[in-house]
């Protein structure tokens, strides 16, 4: 008889551990399910991020470049129409 009465009490116990591992179960696989969503949306944020830095810089340089070197050009014939009293006075 003892066995009978110790039976349920198991059987119980064995019944409330699958069901809280169902549950956590679910819990766990929503959350991942969060996770992978937020972190899908944040890797396309950043690599937004990069692409408009990127096209920002290479546009910029190249810009910089063609003004140097208009600079350089009008100062070399600025230089070459001086005349020898003008860059004696100098």
């Amino acid at each position: 008889m003892q066995e009978d009465e110790i039976e349920p009490a198991k059987v119980q116990e064995v019944v409330d551990v699958v069901t809280t591992t169902k549950l956590i179960t679910e819990v766990v696989i929503a959350a991942s399910e969060i996770v992978n969503a937020v972190s899908a949306i944040i890797t396309a944020a950043e690599a937004q991020v990069h692409a408009t830095t990127t096209a920002a810089t290479l546009t910029a340089a190249p810009a910089r470049k063609k003004e140097q070197i208009k600079e350089d050009e009008n100062r070399a014939l600025q230089k070459l129409n001086e005349t020898p009293t003008e860059r004696a006075a100098k």
